[in-house]
């Protein structure tokens, strides 16, 4: 046993002491293999780097490894260190696939082309209005109706024009009311005057039960058409929030039709502005037709129409564009408006192409519905040509309309026609009508959920089918689709039995 330094007769002498050394160290190294179990044991009494070894070891071993004559010792190859195990890749969680849902279908009304409106301010809020055509007198009583349960069921309301026989495009769109988070109703239509129709504009703050006297407007002379658009900025942090846009058509001279747009803050004071027509050199007629309105969230107003530019027009027979090679040139334009203290538009600029009908263009094909999104992208749905069947093409433009990018919808083994389009939360809709070779008209959705990239197979609103019956504007020249509270509610005029407004509240 190594006696402790400086205890009587243990003196070792230098060379002793490097051998004990370059053994201890040995062994360690030994030990550390395994091959020495039993030596490790006794060299464990005091290891080199335990704090509480005994002092004499620990300076024997500080005085060995002092010893300039001792050859260094070569350390030991550690045991390799196993790699890291790799980390499995997680396995992405798989998207759900939407699952939506029509969660009902109700009868209305009698009426057709109807217009369809949700206010954003009252979940469970949602008006429409329909045309009654008396044909006899060529002409429409409209009718409003209110449901007060998000379309669930409906009653009929007072009608603006009272009993009056008026044009047969009436429309109506909530905005807010007099008071926070109340719901105002605008209605517009083409009322009877001296002259011919002009545009006129009411509202109601009691759901119908009574409305504001009308007011006329005066911007343009009277003639026999109107053709009215509407929209209100809903949108609270817009500059313009509750202004009223209305956009409508008129006669200015022989060489064809203008657009108007007017618009309000107050339903009282209005200004206008007018959008001139694009045109095609060799063309001089332009008759335009099919206006629709949208308002971004940021104020941003929009008003589309389609124009066909013709060698001669005559507006005595505004419907009848002649022959192909009269036509320079059919299809859709934007414009954006701006509204300060004046009303202003920016000029036209074409979207879209449109193969032309060889008869009358006056049908669904020279229809479109516009929309804008919440993050500023204006939407707009066509019909590809002028004929009531077709395709649907559905285009997005980032730079207020100045460039668009186009994708085709439609019913495989089916003609589509008369789109509607309403936008909310990242999600876009888009409903119309296809028909088949049995001649029976049915009535179809589809929803993308990543910004337009791709859409939902076409899925049918509702089973019905019905024979497009043989009338003047057939179910209606147009309809529309609203957004709103996280429904979507889609109007459309329907023949399955008789002439009927149809709404579907869908949850996308």
């Amino acid at each position: 046993m190594v006696q402790p330094r400086g205890r009587p007769g243990a003196s070792l002498s230098r060379r002793s002491w490097v051998a004990i050394a370059v053994l201890m160290a040995a062994c360690v190294a030994l030990a550390s293999f395994g091959l020495l179990s039993a030596a490790g044991s006794f060299f464990a009494v005091a290891p080199r780097a335990t704090p509480s070894a005994s002092p004499d070891l620990a300076s024997v071993t500080s005085t060995a490894t002092a010893v300039p004559t001792l050859e260094p010792t070569t350390e030991a190859t550690p045991s390799p260190t196993a790699p890291p195990r790799a980390t499995p890749t997680p396995t992405p969680t798989p998207t759900p696939t939407p699952t939506p849902r029509v969660l009902s279908e109700v009868r209305v009304n009698g009426g057709t082309e109807p217009a369809i409106s949700a206010s954003p301010f009252d979940p469970k809020l949602v008006a429409v209005i329909s045309q009654n055509i008396s044909w006899s007198r060529n002409c429409s009583i409209p009718a409003v109706a209110i449901s007060r349960d998000a379309g669930a069921t409906w009653k009929a309301t007072k009608s603006p024009w009272g009993g009056a026989c008026q044009d047969m495009h009436a429309i109506l769109a909530w905005g807010p009311g007099p008071a926070a988070g109340s719901s105002r109703l605008w209605a517009a239509n083409a009322t009877g005057v001296k002259g011919g129709v002009a545009l006129s504009i009411t509202h109601s703050d009691n759901g119908g039960v009574s409305w504001s006297p009308r007011y006329i407007e005066k911007f343009t002379p009277p003639w026999v058409g109107c053709y009215p658009a509407i929209a209100v900025d809903n949108s609270p942090n817009s500059p313009n929030f509750g202004a009223v846009y209305l956009a409508y058509n008129w006669l200015p001279s022989s060489k064809g039709t203008g657009i108007s747009v007017i618009a309000t803050r107050d339903g009282t004071s209005w200004v206008h502005t007018e959008v001139p027509a694009i045109g095609q050199p060799g063309y001089p007629y332009a008759w335009r037709f099919g206006n629709r309105l949208a308002v971004a969230p940021d104020g941003a107003a929009y008003v589309s129409f389609w124009e066909n530019d013709m060698r001669y027009w005559d507006a005595d027979d505004m419907f009848d564009q002649g022959s192909s090679i009269n036509i320079g040139r059919t299809g859709f334009a934007t414009a954006r408006i701006h509204l300060g203290t004046t009303l202003t538009a920016d000029p036209p600029v074409w979207a879209i192409d449109q193969v032309p009908a060889p008869s009358a263009a006056f049908d669904p094909g020279s229809q479109s519905s516009l929309a804008a999104s919440d993050s500023g992208e204006l939407w707009m749905a066509v019909n590809d040509t002028t004929a009531t069947a077709g395709t649907i093409r559905i285009g997005c433009s980032s730079d207020d309309g100045a460039n668009w990018s186009w994708r085709t919808l439609d019913v495989p083994g089916k003609q589509s026609f008369k789109a509607s389009l309403a936008l909310a939360d990242g999600v876009i809709f888009v409903g119309w009508h296809a028909v088949g070779e049995d001649d029976l008209v049915g009535t179809y959705y589809t929803l993308s959920y990543d910004g337009g990239t791709t859409f939902l197979p076409p899925r049918p609103v509702t089973q019905a089918t019905y024979h497009e019956p043989v009338i003047t504007n057939g179910t209606g020249l147009r309809e529309n689709a609203d957004f709103e509270n996280g429904r979507i509610y889609y109007a459309w005029g329907d023949a399955r039995d008789g002439l009927s407004t149809y709404v579907a509240t869908i949850q996308p």
